[in-house]
């Protein structure tokens, strides 16, 4: 594993979300959290449709094309909802985690 070097994308995605964590508003954190998630939800969704037995990943697709994860995310946008306001802060954490997940 010494060899391994993840990808520019993952250690900047993952830096970000360890910045926000520590040092930013609860409303920021849901907002840098809520893409990640609404993209799980879609993807899982999908490869749901031809989801065939055995397959490696059967357990994430099963899980982020799940009824409690589709609630988990939608419940996550309330709360934002909720606490958010409309500050450049919580536009800023919500845009980069839609950049990386892009990256992705």
């Amino acid at each position: 594993m010494d060899d391994v070097e993840p990808y520019t994308a993952i250690t900047g995605y993952t830096d970000f979300l360890l910045r926000v964590a520590g040092h930013a508003s609860l409303a920021e954190i849901v907002a840098a959290v809520d893409p990640c998630l609404r993209v799980h939800l879609s993807l899982g969704t999908e490869l749901a449709a031809s989801l065939r037995p055995g397959d490696p990943h059967e357990e994430w697709i099963n899980t982020c094309s799940g009824d409690e994860f589709e609630h988990f995310c939608a419940r996550l946008e309330e709360l934002l909802y909720e606490i958010a306001s409309n500050s450049s802060a919580v536009r800023d954490s919500y845009r980069y985690a839609m950049q990386y997940e892009l990256y992705f």
